[in-house]
């Protein structure tokens, strides 16, 4: 299940506090970024890949928490599905990366997750 935007919220003010840093967070662009989630997301097998691609594009929504909070994000919800993502932090990375560029869109990394979901 797509968490909400309050749910993101949460996580980004508990994770902010736990390492020290600033809350900068933009709740309209995390607000996008969930809304854009669900749309991408036609199957409940694809909620990981979507909310970090969401994530991934809105990442100054995030402030100092955008090299984390997409992959934590990304992994609890295939959690929640019963599935773990068997992705390498620097793979994840080099992902989040190309996403926040725009060097690649939803179908790669749908692609990247289908094949990385157990």
């Amino acid at each position: 299940m797509i968490p909400s935007a309050a749910q993101i919220l949460a996580t980004h003010a508990f994770l902010a506090r736990r390492y020290g840093l600033a809350e900068r967070v933009s709740e309209k662009g995390i607000t996008a970024a969930v809304e854009l989630a669900k749309t991408l997301a036609t199957v409940e097998r694809d909620e990981p890949a979507a909310v970090f691609f969401a994530l991934s594009l809105y990442a100054r929504s995030l402030g100092a928490l955008w090299p984390l909070q997409p992959r934590l994000e990304a992994d609890a919800v295939a959690r929640g599905l019963g599935l773990v993502l068997d992705a390498s932090s620097e793979e994840l990375r080099a992902l989040r990366l190309d996403v926040a560029s725009q060097r690649v869109g939803y179908d790669e990394v749908r692609a990247f997750f289908a094949q990385r979901l157990r």
